[in-house]
């Protein structure tokens, strides 16, 4: 499913009115009329309805759908929130449409004149508490255009919907105050219960908390000719079991454990058993030939009783010199995906063994927890100079703060901004960015961009991103490319979570749960 930014369907509309001389009119009356037929499914017959339409194309929208609603007898109430003279273009045609209508109905309907009543001084508090209780609510008041916070009157106008108790907030397009590239609220944005988006979803709406205040998306077809969507240069997917299952490496019949490739987890510092096991069980599980787990004695002595399938090597005796170590490290890089980072620490001796696998290493590698951790440390280099300078392709998989270290940015500037700031250190760093939120974000270094639409709260516990990383370097060890690899990485692992909380409650879920219904999440289609 492809994701557009608001100025890319901006483009869409543009090409399909200018070029294929489509008029903008007969796109607002497909999307009106397509709309209401998705939001008739939630009413009962006869419902009243009332809609909060703006002053742009957003409120046209609005005008369509009344003029639909009152032909199939439902009662209407339209509120125009700008001065009668502002409504301008397609808005105007269906304004002037819906009056007209409503002198021919015999259904009741009518048009508040909120805007003018405004501009003549009547605060807008007093026509908010003159409503009459509605269950059914359309917010068609802004759309996927806005730029910056919510001001007054719409503020008011949005918090009064939130608070209404509506038993239906249906949103047009777009939850009005909701940015549709960034999934943030402006300032305040309306909380719907249904939302239908024209054309295609938008980026903000995959990624929270925009999700959430879309609850459930339907997006609408248009009449956009899908070629429309190249030319406007859309290169933003929502990862869904399509398109993950084709990012899967091949699996040929004839393969063995040499076919399938080998997997080094790097981690494991004394005490820190948990990390490495679950990286490195969750690369076998995910396909992943041979699996070699390499860290402290203790650790990989205890690593090799609980998965024996997993082969292991010390790179953490206290009795060897680091020069020893390193050396055996290099020595275990040869033709090795590796996964480095959980439970690794960020002693001299983890950070002598991280600068070597930058420079040597002969396979692709998924960076995560410590090795994080330790590149953001570095006095001297800036994290993605560093990273920029590794001749392997890479994945970086940083949860918030891990991201915040490596680009020097306060946590809530990544949590506020994750879409451009994912995209931002692929670039720098040419890596492929997997930053983990609750709709966790798949950047490329050429600017393509994955969301995933997988994934629940129980998987906010300890361990469950170094089962993420396993997974990851699995699947490069089976010949993915890095792109794919992260995506499907992310969508099964998402996948397999909720797959864990078919039978228990969400909180229950442990990390190990999700290598163990890894398998089943890998059957779906």
């Amino acid at each position: 499913m492809k994701l557009a930014t608001a100025a890319q369907m901006r483009e869409c509309d543009r090409i399909v009115i200018e070029d294929l001389g489509l008029p903008g009119v007969a796109l607002m009356e497909s999307a009106g009329r397509a709309a209401t037929l998705h939001l008739r499914r939630t009413l009962q017959p006869g419902q009243p309805v009332r809609i909060f339409c703006g002053g742009g194309n957003n409120g046209g929208d609005g005008f369509v759908i009344a003029r639909e609603l009152l032909n199939h007898g439902h009662r209407v109430e339209v509120v125009a929130m700008a001065a009668s003279q502002k409504y301008r273009g397609d808005a105007l045609i269906n304004l002037r449409a819906l009056e007209k209508w409503l002198t021919l109905s015999t259904t009741d309907g009518q048009i508040l004149w909120w805007g003018d009543q405004i501009s003549q001084g009547q605060p807008i508090e007093s026509l908010l508490n003159a409503l009459a209780p509605c269950d059914a609510l359309v917010d068609a008041l802004l759309g996927t255009g806005l730029t910056r916070a919510v001001r007054a009157p719409y503020k008011q106008v949005i918090e009064h919907i939130n608070q209404s108790g509506a038993a239906m907030v249906y949103a047009v397009d777009i939850p009005s105050g909701l940015s549709s590239d960034t999934g943030q609220a402006m300032g305040v944005a309306v909380q719907a219960h249904a939302t239908a988006t024209f054309g295609l979803a938008k980026v903000g709406q995959l990624v929270q908390p925009g999700r959430a205040l879309c609850a459930k998306l339907e997006v609408i077809d248009i009449g956009l000719p899908p070629e429309t969507f190249d030319k406007a240069g859309i290169n933003a997917v929502a990862l869904v079991p399509s398109n993950a299952h084709a990012m899967l490496p091949q699996r040929p019949t004839t393969g063995h454990k040499g076919t399938f490739g080998h997997v080094l987890a790097l981690g494991g510092a004394k005490g820190k058993t948990g990390a490495l096991t679950l990286c490195a069980h969750a690369a076998l599980r995910s396909g992943a030939g041979l699996v070699t787990a390499a860290g402290s004695q203790d650790v990989v002595q205890q690593l090799a009783t609980a998965v024996p399938e997993i082969m292991t090597a010390q790179v953490f005796d206290a009795n060897q010199s680091t020069d020893e170590a390193l050396e055996t490290f290099e020595t275990l890089l040869e033709r090795k995906v590796v996964a480095a980072g959980p439970g690794l620490g960020t002693s001299p001796r983890a950070r002598a063994l991280l600068g070597k696998l930058l420079e040597r290493a002969k396979r692709p590698m998924v960076l995560d927890a410590d090795a994080l951790n330790i590149l953001a440390d570095d006095p001297h280099t800036p994290a993605h100079q560093r990273l920029s300078r590794v001749s392997v392709p890479m994945v970086l998989t940083p949860h918030p703060g891990e991201f915040g270290r490596l680009t020097q940015q306060p946590t809530g500037s990544i949590l506020e901004g994750a879409i451009e700031q994912s995209r931002r250190l692929a670039r720098l760093s040419g890596a492929i960015v997997v930053c983990k939120l609750a709709s966790t974000i798949v950047a490329h270094p050429d600017g393509r961009l994955a969301i995933n639409t997988t994934g629940n709260h129980g998987m906010g516990t300890g361990g469950s991103g170094d089962v993420l990383t396993g997974i990851i370097a699995g699947l490069l060890a089976q010949g993915s490319e890095p792109w794919e690899a992260a995506c499907a990485g992310v969508f099964y692992h998402g996948l397999a979570g909720d797959l864990a909380v078919t039978d228990r409650d969400p909180r229950s879920l442990t990390a190990g749960d999700l290598i163990q219904n890894l398998g089943r999440a890998l059957l779906r289609r």
